[in-house]
């Protein structure tokens, strides 16, 4: 009863709803494991990823369909289960491993640069590994979180802040779950300490907001669950999204799709 409550709250007074959307159908199997918009492109270009073999594409937007201009597959990548990416303005990337919690970081033309790998990780569930990779606005940290509470801990999750010139991992804070069986699918930095968290829920998926610089505070900002499977967004800015779903190479007749939100 109470998440009833609380699903009627956050239509009523948090801005909720599925406002403004418009979708775009992929034909491209599988490539919707993650999604990143970089501030010096247009805001008709994302990047998304496939987790295997694992590869970047680079889309062109248009109202309802789109454009692939570049693709990059990563190099020695058989034991990489991609699902989560960022770009950097020098061109290389960095994804994020589920099957092996890892950050790696990749050069523009596909080859493997660096792993970092964490006994901090160690105990995470088969492949609730990283889902989830945001990177602060001057691109000197990045900041991830396991899908789901690691073996033994309850509805707590814990966000990661690596600092990528110094290779240092450091624990930023806490994230508590509304329930233990959600888990989380996506994560961006939208300006200075302040996360968007995408919490795949029973009825559908919620957005919280939340501060870096507080213990454990989040702020419903999004509610939407006309797309199955999400696990990309990218921030366009001015409150605009796009978020994709994971058809999962299409092997259970999910199709693809991205869809436009504003919140």
């Amino acid at each position: 009863m109470r998440y009833i409550i609380l699903f009627l709250l956050l239509i009523l007074f948090c801005g909720c709803g599925d406002n403004n959307t418009n979708s775009i159908t992929l034909n491209h199997k599988g490539i919707g494991s993650g999604a990143y918009h970089h501030k010096s492109d247009s805001p008709n270009i994302i990047y998304t990823i496939k987790e295997k073999p694992a590869t970047i594409y680079k889309l062109k937007l248009s109202h309802d369909k789109y454009k692939v201009l570049e693709t990059i597959t990563i190099k020695q990548s058989n034991t990489i289960d991609a699902e989560a990416l960022v770009k950097l303005s020098n061109g290389t990337f960095w994804i994020g491993d589920e099957k092996k919690p890892s950050l790696i970081h990749v050069d523009k033309d596909g080859t493997i640069l660096k792993r970092v790998i964490s006994k901090k990780w160690n105990k995470a569930k088969k492949n609730r590994g990283f889902e989830s990779l945001a990177i602060s606005k001057d691109e000197n940290f990045l900041y991830t979180i396991l899908q789901s509470p690691q073996k033994g801990r309850s509805k707590t999750l814990t966000i990661f802040k690596y600092d990528i010139k110094k290779d240092k991992l450091t624990k930023s804070r806490k994230y508590k779950l509304d329930n233990k069986k959600n888990y989380i699918n996506e994560m961006v930095y939208i300006k200075k300490d302040t996360l968007v968290l995408l919490e795949n829920q029973k009825d559908g998926y919620i957005f919280y907001k939340i501060n870096l610089k507080e213990k454990s505070n989040k702020k419903a900002v999004f509610h939407f669950n006309k797309l199955k499977k999400i696990e990309g967004m990218a921030y366009l800015g001015d409150n605009k999204w796009i978020l994709i779903n994971d058809d999962d190479s299409q092997r259970d007749g999910l199709k693809g799709a991205m869809t436009r939100v504003s919140f």
